[in-house]
């Protein structure tokens, strides 16, 4: 079967008959990748406050953490390549990471959202990638936000802010005909190993984002999503 025409003649992101397998892990450190399928992650500490100000410690923030959307494939692929993962006889038809086909899938229900990104053909499989750095947001009110759902984070997982150490998981699953490879940070898991999403949304449009935040966990096979609801001024009243 020829993917490309394929794709082109059914503008569908089937998930029906898709049951999420984690196939793998890697830590990510200075990018470089170790730990293969020995990943360490963070561990979900329950937060037993009233509620959190996460404007604490927001003087001292740098922001360089990169969009997973935007990022190189490299990591991933050398996972595949470490592994000796063999992309033919798994009938893998997608390598990608987790962010591309969160956007692609997502424009279902926001159909003005633009979104793009590059694809390589080897040996019938297709690399999707996006090697697009996002820029740093200069305005005030983005930068908090952008603090807030950091720290909330470190909070919830107890991380250390000179810890550099990414965790990603590694899944198999179909979307329609096609089976997928993808990678995707995953925040913490639980004490009963149960891997988690960690996001923060602004509760009056909590509504708006547990869609996107669902299908960013659901592709990487997290099996908790968890949200801390802030006001505009950065304070959590609600987990």
């Amino acid at each position: 079967m020829d993917i490309w025409n394929s794709i082109k003649s059914n503008y569908i992101f089937d998930l029906s008959r898709s049951e999420v397998e984690i196939i793998g892990s890697y830590n990510l450190l200075q990018k470089n990748v170790i730990n293969i399928d020995e990943a360490q992650f963070q561990l979900y500490t329950p937060y037993e406050g009233d509620r959190i100000n996460l404007n604490v410690g927001f003087e001292e923030f740098i922001d360089t953490h990169e969009n997973e959307g935007h990022s190189s494939l490299e990591e991933l692929r050398t996972w595949i390549r470490e592994k000796a993962f063999n992309l033919e006889k798994e009938s893998i038809s997608f390598v990608s990471k987790r962010g591309i086909l969160r956007s692609i899938g997502y424009s279902l229900y926001k159909p003005n959202d633009d979104w793009s990104f590059k694809v390589c053909r080897k040996d019938n499989v297709l690399y999707l990638s996006d090697d697009r750095k996002d820029e740093v947001p200069t305005e005030e009110y983005l930068r908090k936000a952008s603090y807030w759902g950091i720290n909330f984070e470190r909070i919830i997982t107890g991380k250390a802010d000179e810890d550099d150490i990414l965790s990603y998981l590694v899944t198999k699953f179909q979307i329609g005909d096609f089976q997928c490879v993808v990678a995707g940070e995953t925040d913490c898991k639980d004490e009963d190993g149960n891997f988690m999403e960690i996001k923060t949304a602004n509760s009056r449009y909590y509504s708006e984002r547990i869609g996107r935040g669902w299908l960013q966990a659901y592709l990487c096979g997290n099996q908790k999503l968890l949200y801390g609801l802030r006001d505009s001024r950065g304070y959590v009243n609600e987990i």
